[in-house]
């Protein structure tokens, strides 16, 4: 799992809580001052999730970002799967039908196989939980 999950996280866990409490749209600089990171890495995110339908963003004055729909409604796949970038979460050394190794031979189709449910279980488990999860777990604020 990238560190882009982690930031998608947290942005949508601070939009939820500031929601939570009568705040509107908060700015990129705010956001990223509060995940101690650049203002264009907040940006990239935001387009990420803006794209996936999770947030909403104002430029100029008075804008911001702010959720798209409520909290309960957005679960941690959907943050996931948002910003994935398309590489395996855990991949496989290379081998395959083409290796001279015997056991890497045959490892490496089975080891693709266990991959692959490890991460269904791990999309499955993100599935579950929401962003008013973490919200209301004390993640915010």
């Amino acid at each position: 799992m990238t560190s882009r999950f982690a930031v998608a996280a947290e942005v949508l866990g601070l939009l939820a809580w500031a929601e939570q409490r009568g705040e509107s749209a908060i700015t990129s600089q705010a956001l990223a001052r509060s995940v101690h990171t650049h203002p264009v890495v907040i940006r990239r995110i935001v387009a990420d999730l803006q794209r996936a339908g999770l947030v909403h963003s104002r430029r100029g004055t008075g804008g911001g970002t702010s959720l798209a729909r409520p909290a309960e409604q957005i679960t941690l796949r959907d943050v996931y799967e948002a910003v994935a970038i398309e590489e395996a979460l855990l991949p496989c050394a290379p081998g395959g039908e083409q290796s001279a190794c015997p056991v890497g031979k045959r490892l490496h189709g089975w080891l693709a196989t266990v991959i692959d449910q490890a991460e269904e279980a791990l999309l499955c488990r993100l599935a579950e939980q929401t962003v008013a999860d973490m919200r209301d777990q004390g993640c915010g604020c």
